[in-house]
């Protein structure tokens, strides 16, 4: 149970940082 609830925290996090660079990528290229 907890390894699944440390799985989706870890790929929610990884998600976070994949929007926030992908922004950063997009406000480069404006």
């Amino acid at each position: 149970m907890s390894t699944t609830t440390e799985t989706l925290i870890e790929r929610h996090r990884d998600m976070l940082e994949f929007e926030r660079s992908w922004w950063k990528y997009q406000g480069v290229k404006d």
